[in-house]
């Protein structure tokens, strides 16, 4: 009988204590507000086959809780940070492929406030609640764009969608004690075999085509190079692309733009296809080019002939 009471007592404590609402902001909270905050909110963002995701959060505070968190809350910016990042890894591995298309660092401001207006929603916050706002990208990391599109969650797990003008973000005030900010990796290149940086999977003298998927061999001029396929997904850009990122095959000619096409590996099916974001055939049949969030997946076969606005020749050949 004590025994029986014993478990039924744990359990009630672990309700309480990750799932109840009590007056006790604690970093632990937090952490598992803001783990549930960017799964919830990234499946709302992605679809079945592409992964999106926020990557700036906004936690606001009673004055009173943000004066006891604040000093020492970017202590915890590992443990944040990597939350979010096995997140990401498990929807990988259900099938959903990380793009381009994020910010260049996760930023995370602490505020303390007891009113809050986003757009035309307005919250009070009492001593013990907290809100979290979160966006694709940072205020300073996208001036492109006028409007941003974010989600604001409580932790009582109330979502709502909404646009915020980029007016109202510039007025948000935040502090350099309550922000963290990360240099965005991917954790998938991070595992995954391949060559340094400095020195593409293609030329690396080690390189080794066991692990290799795929094969793509290009002939511009006197020159030919071979890249070696080794993630689920790879970038065919040219050579005015700065970013230092070894699924990118870069190819040595003016005709071909940044970010030109994209080849993808589907792990289920062992089959890979292409994507084109500029002129682009396969075998001589035009590829429709992809705008937008509107993206058009073309079978790529072994031994495929894929050729770059009319000038460029990549031959295709599947390993895996």
């Amino acid at each position: 009988m004590n025994l029986l009471k014993n478990v039924i007592q744990q359990i009630k404590d672990f309700f309480i204590n990750d799932h109840s609402e009590t007056n006790n902001v604690n970093m632990q909270r937090i952490i598992n507000s803001l783990g549930r905050h960017f799964e919830e909110v990234t499946n709302k963002m992605s679809t079945k086959e592409t992964l999106a995701f926020p990557m700036t959060f906004t936690i606001y505070l009673h004055p009173a809780d943000y004066e006891r968190i604040s000093p020492y809350f970017q202590g915890f910016r590992k443990e944040i940070i990597k939350s979010f990042y096995r997140i990401i890894c498990e929807n990988h591995k259900k099938g959903r492929a990380i793009t381009d298309y994020h910010a260049h660092s996760w930023n995370i401001y602490l505020t303390q406030a007891n009113f809050v207006e986003l757009g035309d929603k307005s919250f009070t916050i009492q001593e013990g609640e907290m809100k979290i706002w979160s966006s694709a990208f940072d205020i300073i990391d996208d001036k492109r764009a006028n409007k941003n599109i974010s989600f604001t969650i409580d932790d009582k797990g109330t979502i709502m969608n909404y646009n915020i003008d980029q007016d109202t973000l510039d007025k948000l005030h935040t502090t350099h004690a309550g922000h963290i900010q990360e240099k965005w990796v991917n954790p998938l290149q991070e595992s995954a075999p391949s060559a340094p940086i400095t020195t593409p999977p293609s030329e690396g003298k080690s390189a080794s085509k066991n692990t290799a998927r795929g094969e793509l061999t290009c002939k511009t001029g006197t020159e030919q190079r071979t890249f070696l396929i080794r993630t689920d997904s790879c970038k065919i850009s040219g050579e005015k692309d700065t970013r230092e990122d070894p699924s990118i095959f870069k190819i040595n000619s003016p005709n071909v733009e940044t970010q030109h096409a994209e080849i993808r590996y589907d792990a289920h099916t062992q089959e890979f296809k292409l994507a084109a974001y500029r002129p682009t055939t396969v075998n001589y049949l035009p590829v429709p080019i992809s705008t937008g969030g509107d993206v058009k997946w073309t079978p790529l076969p072994d031994g495929a002939k894929i050729i770059l606005a009319n000038s460029v020749i990549i031959e295709f050949k599947k390993l895996a």
